[in-house]
Formats: structure tokens, sequence, C-alpha cells
């Protein structure tokens, strides 16, 4: 196979460097560029749907408070008192037609008190005089619902046959007399182009973009933007759900009572970027869906992928170019020192090396030439020494007819010193001396990735909690002042806690400084390690959830979560895991952690809490756990055993109250 020359690896390696980070930083922008317009899309999603919530909820209650204002009006009172023997004035008629057409309601009905008769209606349809009691439509039903409750009712957006099956919607509220009695009902009929027009308004909204309105039944309760012929309210009452209703994944959840987002396909079958939530008034409930196509949010990002592989395609050319350049120009050079190097390689040491241009290859060439005057001196004094150490004859001789030049000379000192007798004493001692210090450093080391193995875990609660504050600032999520002191105490504690873990890991050494002493309930300590773990197949027993121990805490906390984590390690990949963490206390405090794995090794037992001593196969286990554990438990001059077996491991700590100090 053909190798490659100097020049052609160079122009490969130059051109492979430069790509890879272009595409990278091609990569980021890009996707970086549709997260934020996505996250955008969501948020501007998220303020018209809320806008909308309280635009229809302002709404519902200005159609309730209508009615209540009307079941309050003195003439309509006498009116229901006296009925049939008093008529409403042609003042009081032309008043209640005047306040229905001011207020764009569709009809006002009056009802009696014992069978819900609608007595009167300004748009006189074929409605008045039925009975409310006996008749089946959603305004009846509701009139039902009022006359049991005698409270405010509302229906839900449906047809309404007497009224030419238009969408209606009603509320139904009682009357009652000066005393308290009840004598009747007033209702409003409210047609569904007035809710359309608050739902339907799109100032400042994307092309695509639309909120509707979907009932329990998943039909229409608000004209669709987008498909105005098919998912009308008509078209939904009149048709099927398949064709022209909604349901989709927006539409379900929030009919279930539940908010969310996402991108998911919607009624037309298109990805859409979806902000669902339900809206609740009077025990009813409908779904406010706000969406826009994902395509179109994406659409900006089309003219900056084109201007992106233009510059990438311009930037390649210019890489190119100046990789062949810098390619030549390299081997050239590099040809040159191979040149010297051949020759110092046939024993010439003339020191005729060319200087080149570039800083390092002209270091490089003085180092040759040092070299070759190395070269000379070194031969000749292993020659010298060689001669004067020789004391006999060594059968393994290198042949020198091997060798040529110079290097003839070497091959004669090397093999006089191959062949001598004296031994080196300090040689010897020397060696020993560099392999203590090895394995010194080798303790070291592995002490280190113990201490790391123990601040781990409060350092990656101190990131994932300023990660969080981070995150809520960039998406300009709004934090309240208490919750981001939490945030901060938070950190604070983590902080703390890893000093503390510092300074216990140093009290290993030395035990003479004093401890920090607190009373503080292991219980609690005990439930907050088995929450961070996240194992659910670690399961707590007590008989005391109040007892107190007047100890070190985070020294506690360190022996709990180091046992806790071995046993995890022998038992994860069991298919039914099992911890049982127990504790009681009499005069000491007893935290038995057992476990249902494979159990210690017999060959290891003897020695199971000496430092590199691991029962676990895996690579990342230094086998310092156990040993810091029995460090541990000693300064808090407790006690640690353990049992084991092929059924599993208990390891049992008995720990005292100590002293304040």
């Amino acid at each position: 196979m053909k190798r490659q020359t100097i020049k052609s690896r160079l122009i490969t390696h130059y051109f492979i460097v430069s790509l890879f980070p272009i595409l990278f930083l091609v990569w980021f922008i890009l996707n970086k560029t549709e997260s934020y317009l996505i996250n955008t899309a969501f948020s501007k999603l998220e303020a018209v749907e809320t806008l909308k919530i309280n635009e229809v909820m302002e709404f519902f209650k200005e159609f309730q408070n209508s009615a209540i204002l009307l079941s309050k009006l003195p003439f309509i009172k006498n009116h229901l008192e006296n009925y049939p023997n008093a008529q409403l004035s042609v003042s009081s008629q032309n008043y209640l037609s005047e306040f229905v057409k001011q207020n764009e309601f569709y009809d006002l009905f009056i009802f009696t008190s014992d069978s819900g008769k609608i007595i009167y209606s300004v748009a006189k349809e074929a409605d008045l005089g039925l009975h409310m009691d006996i008749e089946d439509s959603h305004l009846a039903d509701t009139w039902r619902k009022m006359d049991s409750q005698q409270k405010v009712e509302f229906s839900d957006l449906l047809p309404y046959s007497y009224s030419f099956h238009k969408p209606a919607l009603f509320v139904v509220t009682p009357v009652f007399s000066s005393n308290e009695d009840y004598i009747g009902a007033v209702g409003l009929q409210l047609p569904y182009e007035k809710i359309n027009s608050v739902i339907r308004e799109r100032e400042g909204l994307e092309k695509s973009s639309e909120t509707y309105l979907v009932g329990q039944d998943f039909r229409m309760r608000s004209d669709s933007f987008l498909d105005s012929i098919n998912h009308s309210v008509f078209a939904s009452f009149n048709g099927s759900v398949e064709k022209n209703g909604v349901n989709t994944q927006a539409s379900k959840e929030a009919l279930k009572g539940k908010s969310g987002k996402g991108i998911i396909e919607d009624y037309r079958g298109v990805n859409v970027l979806s902000v669902w939530r339900s809206l609740e008034f009077n025990n009813m409930r409908w779904a406010i869906i706000s969406e826009v196509d994902y395509d179109e949010v994406l659409n900006s990002t089309i003219e900056l992928k084109r201007v992106i592989i233009l510059l990438v395609f311009f930037m390649l050319i210019i890489i190119i170019y100046l990789s062949l350049w810098m390619a030549s120009s390299l081997s050239q050079q590099v040809k040159k020192l191979t040149s010297a190097s051949d020759k110092i390689i046939d024993g010439i040491f003339d020191n005729s090396i060319e200087n080149c241009s570039i800083k390092e290859l002209n270091e490089l060439s003085d180092s040759f030439r040092r070299v070759s005057e190395e070269l000379n001196r070194v031969i000749e004094s292993a020659d010298n020494i060689s001669v004067s150490l020789n004391n006999d004859q060594n059968p393994e001789i290198i042949k020198e007819e091997q060798f040529s030049g110079r290097w003839k000379i070497l091959v004669r000192s090397i093999n006089h010193l191959i062949n001598s007798k004296e031994k080196s004493e300090q040689k010897r001692l020397e060696t020993k001396e560099l392999l203590e210090k090895a394995m010194h450093l080798a303790t070291i080391g592995g002490f280190s990735s113990g201490i790391a193995h123990e601040i781990n875990q409060p350092l990656n609660v101190l990131k994932m909690s300023i990660d969080g504050i981070i995150f809520m600032m960039d998406n300009k999520i709004n934090i309240s002042e208490d919750k981001l002191i939490e945030k901060y105490r938070s950190i604070s504690t983590q902080c703390q806690k890893v000093s503390d873990i510092v300074y216990n890991i140093r009290n290993l050494s030395y035990t003479k400084e004093r401890l920090k002493i607190t009373t503080f309930f292991p219980l609690k300590s005990i439930e907050d390690i088995i929450m961070s773990l996240g194992k659910n197949y670690i399961k707590l027993e007590t008989d005391n959830r109040t007892c107190s121990l007047l100890s070190n805490k985070v020294i506690f906390e360190q022996i709990i979560m180091n046992l806790v984590k071995n046993s995890i390690e022998t038992i994860n990949k069991m298919n039914n895991p099992e911890i049982i963490i127990s504790l009681k206390k009499s005069k000491n405090l007893v935290v038995d952690i057992r476990d249902n794995g494979s159990g210690i090794p017999e060959t290891i037992r003897h020695k199971i809490y000496e430092p590199f001593v691991s029962s676990s196969s895996g690579s990342d286990n230094m086998g310092l756990g156990l040993f810091i554990v029995k460090n541990l438990v000693n300064r808090l001059s407790g006690q640690i055993s353990f049992e084991t077996s092929a059924k599993g491991t208990k390891f049992a700590i008995i720990l005292p109250d100590l002293m304040e100090v």
C-alpha cells in the first residue's frame, strides 16, 4: 500500500481540523435558532391563550351579571307575583327590548316558578308559552337545574331548535320576592357569534395561528380560522367528530382538566405548536387551544440556512488554499531535516544542516547539530570508560561488522559495558526509593479520587440549583423573591456541606481537631438521602420517628450515603433489588442497612475496611468507601460490623450521643 506524503497528510489534517469546528458552529447556530423560535412561539401562544381565557371569563361574568340585574327589576318581580292577572306595561317591554339590543343578546325570557312556563319573550319565537318542566331542550335542562338549586345556571353552547337550530348559550337566574320567596326566573339567550368574535380576534398573530374552543363532545364551540368551512360551529354540530370535530391530544388533555403544550398533529393532520388549557365556568368545561403551524415558525430559518451554507462554501475554499500553502512549505523543510537525519544514521557528523524559515523547525535543525556534536563526545567517552571497566570476556558480543562509521565505536563501548561485572548498589537504592515514591503518589491519587467521590453529591445538587436559576433567567421566567431566596439558601447549604465534608476527610488524619457537634434528627437525614438517590427499591423502617442524635450531622450522612451506595453498586443490575434501612434508638442509635445482593466474597471479608479493597469489579470503584466509613464511624466514637451471605449483606452501625464541646 502506498503511504501518504507529509504534504497530503497535512492538507487532510488541516481540512478536517478546520471543518469540524465550522460544522459544529453551524449546527449550534441552527439548533439554538430553532429552539429560540419554538420557545418564543410557545410563549406567545401562552400569552394569547391567557388573554383569551380572561376575555371569555369576563364575558361570562358580564352575561351572568346581566341576568342577575334583570332578576332584581321591580316590574319583573311584580309581573311574576301577579301573573296571570297582571301584564308587563308597554314601557317595561320597551325597556327589556332595548336592554337585549344594547347588550347584543338574542332573546330574553321570563319563566313561572311552577312549571317554568315562558310567559314573556322579547323575540317571541315558537318557544313562547312552552313549559320547561316537560320540554326537551338545553334551555329546559338549564331551567330545571336552576329550579332545583335556585341559583344561576349556564347551559352549554348547543343548537336550539326554536331559533332555527342556531347554536345558543343560555343563562337562567331565579327571581325572589321581597320576602325572599322563589317566584320565577329570568333567562338570557346568547348567540354563539358573540363568543366567536372574542376568540377569533387575530391582531398581531401569525398567518397560521388560531385559538378555538372545543366542548366535552369534541365539537367546536367557536369557528376555526384555518378551516372555517369544515370546522365551524355549524359544521361541527351538523357533521361528525372525525370530520368536523377536534379529537386531538390537546383537546383530550384539556377536557380532562389538564394544561400543557407540545408539538402535535392538529385536526387538519398538520404538525403544530399547541398550547392547551381547560376553561371552566359554573360546572361547564371547555377546552381552549391556541396553535400555530410548525413550518411557519421555522420558515425564518430557511434564509439563515442558505446564508450559512454559502459562507461555509467560501470558508472551505479558503481553508483548502491555506492548507496547500502551509503543507507545501512545511513538507520542503521537513525534507531538509530528513536528509540531515539520514546523515546522522550513516554516522556522518559534519554539522552541515541548513537552517529553516519556520521557528520550530529551525530549532529542530539546531537540535540535530547539537546531537551530532554530543554523539561525537559520548562515543569517545564511552569508549574510554568501557576500556577501564572491562575485566574479562563476555560471550554475547555484538558484531561490529553490522555497523558502519563512528557507530562501530559506540557498539564497542556497549560491548565493554555489557561485560562489566561491577554491581551498582547506589542504582539499586535509587530504584527502590523511586518505587516507594511511586507507591506514595498512587496512594495520594487514590485518596484524591475518594475525596472527589465524597463531595460529588452536594456538588451535583449545587449545580442543579444554579442551572435552574440560569434556565429561568435565560427563558425570562419570573422568579419570586421567596423562590430566589430558597434557591440561594439551597446553594449555601450545599456549599457548607462540601466544606464540612472536606473538614471531616481531613479529620481522618488529624484527629486532634474538634468535631462540630449538633443535635439533629437521623430519620430526616436518611429520608433526604433516599430521596436524592431516587431508587424506589430503598425502604425505611423505624418504630421511633422522633429520635434525635447529638453528634456530627455531616459525618453521619456521609456514613449512610457511602453504605447505601455500596449496596446499590452490588444489587443495581438484579431483577428485584431491595435495600432496607432500619433505625432504632434506646441508649445508642442503631442503624441497620441490608440488601439482597450476592454478599461479600470470602477472600476479602477480613480486609474489607482497608483502602483500595472492593467487592465491585467496576473500573470506577476505588475501594475507598468502606475505608472512609470505618474512619468516620471511629470519629463519632461508634462501632460498625457486618454480616454477609449469598442472600445479602447487612451493615450495623452503633452511634452514641457525643458530649458538646
